[in-house]
């Protein structure tokens, strides 16, 4: 013989499909409110450097010399990269803050904004981080043979 369930237990599941069905009917409906009215203001792009939008800042984003000849280029390269190999050491976190300090503080050839994605985006890249970093930011300023030409004395 089988026990029939208690009278109680069908109650609480017809009670509780009844309570989770208007929990749905409220959500749907709330969701239908919330598709009719308009929104209010267009979602704004995100601002990433104010201070060159507003012309306020004393170094700009990047500063070339693509124009320049050749020449000129990779001589630049060549003064400011050589005498970098007798003093980094300490691996790339010691390269990274020597390159900050050379090439954004005091020889300003990029912003601090341009430095830090550069150097996100070569520490995502496999390898060390220094060495991309290097020859990103020859890259930006004497362009591809240039920044060529770091990489092999970085190295």
């Amino acid at each position: 013989m089988e026990k029939a369930p208690p009278p109680h237990t069908s109650l609480s599941i017809s009670s509780s499909l009844s309570s989770s069905s208007s929990a749905f009917s409220s959500l749907k409906h709330r969701e239908d409110q919330e598709n009719n009215h308009p929104q209010q203001q267009p979602i704004q792009p995100i601002q990433l450097d104010e201070d060159i939008e507003n012309n306020s800042s004393p170094v700009p984003i990047v500063h070339h010399i693509r124009h320049l000849p050749l020449k000129t280029r990779l001589w630049e390269v060549t003064i400011e990269y050589f005498p970098l190999i007798f003093i980094t050491f300490g691996g790339p976190a010691a390269h990274i803050g020597i390159l900050h300090q050379t090439f954004v503080v005091k020889k300003k050839w990029l912003s601090d904004r341009v430095f830090t994605e550069l150097l996100g985006i070569s520490s995502a890249l496999p390898g060390p981080a220094s060495t991309q970093l290097a020859f990103a930011v020859a890259l930006i300023r004497g362009g591809i043979i240039p920044a060529i030409w770091a990489f092999l004395i970085w190295r």
